[in-house]
């Protein structure tokens, strides 16, 4: 899959008329003018002649977060069964938390979410660990190492193409992703986890037939296992992370509270516009900001206010902090909200879950 040059910032491309913002979207511009007061979209700017402009950086956002598709999904959504109702025949909901740079507190924020929809929420959760770094493993109390010697079946297993042709396109794998899932010792909490030999079937995926689906042809036989399926991306935009996108109904973007992070958003936004120019259904769920330092410091102050300026109602206006603690409880296999539930970090990740899960509808 060729993913579209990420090199442009998105607020250095040209903007476009009210008219012709509507026409991308396939929308009026009366519903182009709601979107713009209920905050969907960033305000249009208006140029030194007087005509206001939306700028590009604002459309392809919104074609990112599938706004116009949801938007005309409103009350079909609002009749759907609530996530975790108990005898529901709903699938899974499957959310990829996805920045390809590191130190965004990706897994962190994998882990402690996780946490409190199994605990808190009582859902039934599968976190998928697609990071050969294996830090979402490390972080649910297991060792890769430990795993090895144990002959535990890792996502690699799951991902590495097979010898048997599949009808719909691809091969099956070589091993069934149920055999890979692990128990926690949390309750309603499964792990398919990782290890360093996923780097390993890096090559042999992308030699692969329909290689972007291989993911979601796993996932789909889980469905109906677990409530929330939770993927815990790589920091790279490469082949795991395509997979990743093709099996997830939505996307969180954790962002750290830097100027240099925002700023490089761009290709996270072009690379979800392309698989969902390619025909599968995947949004941009909401983007927050992380490691936001206590007290606020100016530079932190602006990288907040410049995220939720570029990414409207899409922006989710709970910031993570910057703690040793979040850290620390990850690396010694226990989430956060687990371990010190009265946190304020665990507070905010508690506040965090129930805006996706509101999000989620």
């Amino acid at each position: 899959m060729d993913f579209p040059e990420a090199s442009t910032p998105l607020s250095d491309l040209p903007g476009l008329t009210p008219e012709d913002a509507a026409a991308r979207l396939r929308i009026s511009t009366k519903t182009l003018r709601n979107w713009e007061s209920w905050g969907w979209i960033a305000p249009a700017e208006r140029t030194q002649g007087g005509r206001r402009r939306y700028s590009e950086q604002a459309l392809q956002i919104i074609e990112a977060t599938g706004m116009a598709e949801r938007g005309k999904r409103v009350r079909t959504m609002k009749k759907e069964t609530e996530i975790g109702t108990k005898g529901s025949a709903r699938s899974a909901t499957v959310i990829a938390v996805v920045n390809h740079k590191g130190g965004s507190a990706k897994t962190t924020s994998v882990v402690n979410l996780a946490g409190v929809f199994a605990v808190e929420k009582k859902l039934r959760v599968l976190v998928v660990d697609l990071d050969s770094q294996a830090n979402c493993t490390i972080g649910l109390g297991f060792s890769p190492y430990t795993l090895t010697a144990k002959r535990q079946l890792f996502i690699s297993d799951v991902l590495l193409p097979g010898g048997s042709p599949q009808s719909g396109g691809g091969y099956t794998a070589l091993h069934n992703i149920r055999d890979a899932i692990l128990h926690t010792e949390i309750e309603g909490l499964d792990l398919v986890p990782s290890s360093l030999q996923l780097s390993d079937a890096e090559i042999p995926l992308i030699n692969a037939m329909a290689r972007e689906t291989t993911l979601s042809r796993a996932l789909a036989h889980l469905r109906n296992d677990y409530d929330l399926i939770l993927i815990d991306c790589p920091p790279s935009l490469g082949i795991f992370t395509t997979n990743a996108l093709w099996a997830a109904d939505h996307v969180l973007v954790p962002v750290e509270a830097a100027n240099y992070a925002v700023a490089g958003l761009t290709a996270i936004v072009n690379v979800v516009r392309a698989v969902r120019e390619l025909g599968r259904d995947v949004n941009i769920l909401g983007v927050f900001n992380t490691r936001v330092p206590g007290p606020l410091t100016n530079s932190a102050r602006d990288a907040l206010e410049n995220t939720k300026r570029i990414f409207a109602s899409t922006y989710i206006d709970i910031p993570i902090g910057n703690t040793v603690a979040s850290e620390r409880a990850v690396e010694e296999g226990n989430p956060m909200v687990v371990s010190s539930p009265k946190h304020k970090v665990s507070e905010s990740y508690r506040q965090l879950a129930e805006e996706v899960l509101r999000r989620v509808g």
